[in-house]
């Protein structure tokens, strides 16, 4: 499968990984693609960088792994989601004023992409564990529940099978 990476720090470069390592041709994405030379390396030769549009235009399936504050920014950067599936690892967290992260109240930050993207298919997943389970315990054999949800049945099994063992 073709994945489209978009927000390429820990939890998207370690995932992307695993998927380029497991089989799948992906396209690490950022707003300086050419500072994602190592990653490229470390994930082998099914991965390769490129800018948020391409990634989005090379992809069959999106996965959102930016800052919650920088959404907006990346679906504009990503141009035409429409029919997408978008995987969303996002959380609705803020830097206060004072420095300290806090959850953003009374926030979906899977529902309001849905509403920000409406022609595309979004399912809320690897948004519950820490970057370090992730790339330290994959290859478990007893894994890990990974929650997953959305309302497009299709998108959701395309979600459950792209694995990365």
């Amino acid at each position: 499968m073709k994945v489209g990476i978009i927000g390429s720090g820990g939890i998207g470069g370690t995932i992307g990984t695993l998927w380029a390592k497991a089989g799948h041709e992906v396209l690490f994405s950022s707003r300086n693609p050419e500072k994602l030379s190592l990653l490229v390396t470390e994930a082998g030769n099914n991965a390769q960088a490129g800018t948020i549009a391409e990634a989005a235009a090379f992809a069959d399936v999106i996965f959102l792994a930016v800052h919650y504050c920088t959404t907006d920014d990346a679906i504009a950067s990503a141009g035409s989601l429409d029919s997408k599936v978008i995987i969303d690892a996002t959380n609705p967290y803020i830097r206060a004023d004072d420095g300290q992260i806090q959850r953003v109240p009374n926030v979906s930050s899977g529902l309001e992409l849905a509403q920000k993207v409406p022609h595309a298919k979004v399912v809320k997943a690897y948004n519950t564990l820490p970057t370090a389970t992730f790339a330290n315990e994959h290859h478990r054999a007893d894994p890990y529940a990974l929650f997953y949800c959305g309302d497009d049945v299709s998108a959701k099994a395309i979600a459950a099978q792209l694995n990365y063992r």
